[in-house]
């Protein structure tokens, strides 16, 4: 018997679209921690590879997609509960999850660069 946890389009019962998975909503300026609890969720509940690309859309044919797109929708539910509603608004007719993490990151994580910078540049002139 092959164990249905391993398979990632798997949904048990308890992975409902209005679930809030990670405790901190995404703010603009969280978005390491906020991405390492939601990649940590997502690994736990076999479903990184929605977000990372690694599962793909199957095609229109495939006898795996109507569950696919339900995987996609629950994640990116997830995902929306877990930020803030500006935010949200923002991703909500976004497609498929990994395009929505992909704005996300592009969006949340080049704005940390200029803030590590400015802090390592008062801390060296702290002297």
């Amino acid at each position: 018997m092959k164990d249905e946890y391993s398979n990632p389009l798997f949904l048990h019962p308890s992975d409902n679209p209005s679930s809030i998975v990670v405790s901190q909503p995404l703010t603009e300026s969280n978005w390491r921690s906020w991405s390492n609890a939601m990649r940590m969720t997502l690994k736990g509940k076999n479903k990184l590879g929605f977000i990372d690309g690694s599962i793909l859309e199957p095609l229109v044919e495939d006898s795996k997609r109507p569950s696919w797109k339900r995987n996609n929708n629950i994640i990116a539910s997830w995902i929306m509960n877990s930020v803030l509603k500006d935010i949200a608004a923002s991703i909500s007719y976004t497609c498929t999850t990994s395009k929505i993490w992909n704005d996300l990151k592009t969006r949340f994580q080049k704005k940390n660069g200029p803030r590590i910078f400015k802090i390592k540049h008062d801390l060296m002139n702290l002297k």
